[in-house]
């Protein structure tokens, strides 16, 4: 049995304003995360996409407005260079979640990097699909 997160796919696309971002698609087509900024170069973008599991980065489980469970992801400089694209009614829902990014609960060595989708043309299309921020989407499972 597949693992979750074994068959995501990473799309990198141009957005409206013409910065680079980047989203993680679950096999069931569900977006299970996605960038936190836009970056003005497609390799910056790529780079914080191929993160992985880095030792050195602290990640934070917290219950928002509506209490639900999110997390983010922070460099050893304190940027925030991930967070999760929803939020779960459960702290292990986020915490599947942020597996997927490289999170490690319990020192596990890392999962594979998911496959990397070709990049999508910029325009209306593109940006019609990408994810408005602070959309709230219904609770996933893994």
């Amino acid at each position: 049995m597949a693992m979750a997160g074994e068959k995501d796919k990473f799309e990198v696309y141009e957005d409206k304003r013409g910065e680079w971002r980047w989203r993680r698609i679950a096999s069931n087509g569900k977006i299970v995360g996605s960038a936190c900024e836009g970056y003005k170069d497609r390799k910056d973008c790529e780079a914080n996409m191929k993160r992985g599991a880095n030792a050195k980065d602290k990640w934070e489980f917290y219950q928002d407005k509506r209490s639900e469970w999110r997390w983010r992801r922070k460099a050893s400089n304190g940027k925030i260079v991930g967070a999760a694209s929803e939020g779960y009614n459960k702290r292990g829902d986020a915490e599947s979640n942020a597996e997927r990014q490289g999170f490690k609960p319990d020192g596990a060595p890392a999962k594979a990097p998911a496959k990397t989708a070709a990049a999508k043309p910029a325009g209306k299309a593109a940006a019609a699909k990408a994810p408005a921020k602070g959309a709230k989407k219904g609770a996933a499972k893994g």
